[in-house]
This record gives structure tokens, C-alpha cells and sequence, in this order.
């Protein structure tokens, strides 16, 4: 049963990640003017096997990267060189990486109503929706 709902829960996780990179790529485009404003870029932590895990031994233990927030890292980034005050923000750069991200939100926000039509005609005996 869980299975049927686990790309649903991925679905809003990556939802959750591109909305969050949103506001940081938003937050640097609104600071292209200020002088020494470094640019952000928002990471997937990683995951699977070679990602760093903690056990928890009680239930009272907080637990590692993910567990119960986000999996996503706030990065600083300087991939252009500054300006004369300091600001490394690039307008071009930004605006495209808010379209790319804008793009793969909507890609899996379709995904998710897909997946969600399916499960919903499923329950109503393929009787449409």
C-alpha cells in the first residue's frame, strides 16, 4: 500500500526542493545591485548509500539529513568573477536557471496530477473520476 503512495510523496518532496531553489534563485536576482552579494545555489543532499546516515537508537534521537526536513543544501557559489563592488551576480545566469527550474517544477507538478488521476480512477473502479 505504501508503494502505490511513494512516488506521490517524491512527487512533493521534489516540489518542495524546486519551490525552495525558487526563492533563493529569486533572492540573488533581487540582489544583483548589491555590492559584494555572493549568489546561492540550493543542493540535493545526497542520498542513497554513500550519503552520510545516522542511526537513531531511540525514538527520541533526532535523526540525520532528511529525516524529518529537507534534503536540499543552501550553498554560496561564485562561479562569475565580481564586479567593481563586489557582486557576483550574474543576471543572464540567474534568469536562466529560474526558467530551467521553473520548467522541472511544472514537469513533475503534471507527474504528481498524473499519478493522482490514476490512483483515482483505480479506486473508483474505472468509473472515470
Amino acid at each position: 500500500m505504501v508503494a502505490m503512495f511513494g512516488s506521490i510523496d517524491l512527487g512533493r518532496r521534489t516540489l518542495d526542493y524546486h519551490l525552495e531553489r525558487h526563492n533563493v534563485l529569486a533572492s540573488n536576482v533581487a540582489n544583483v545591485e548589491t555590492p559584494g552579494f555572493t549568489p546561492h545555489e540550493l543542493l540535493r543532499a545526497p542520498e542513497g548509500p554513500e550519503a552520510a546516515r545516522l542511526r537513531t537508537t531511540d525514538e527520541r534521537h533526532l535523526g540525520g539529513p532528511g529525516a524529518n526536513g529537507p534534503t536540499w543544501i543552501d550553498e554560496t557559489e561564485l562561479v562569475v568573477s565580481p564586479g567593481n563592488d563586489g557582486n557576483g551576480v550574474s543576471m543572464e545566469r540567474e534568469l536562466s536557471r529560474v526558467s530551467a527550474n521553473h520548467l522541472r517544477y511544472e514537469g513533475v507538478a503534471r507527474l504528481v496530477q498524473m499519478h493522482i488521476g490514476v490512483l483515482r480512477y483505480a479506486a473508483n473502479d474505472g468509473q472515470g473520476g
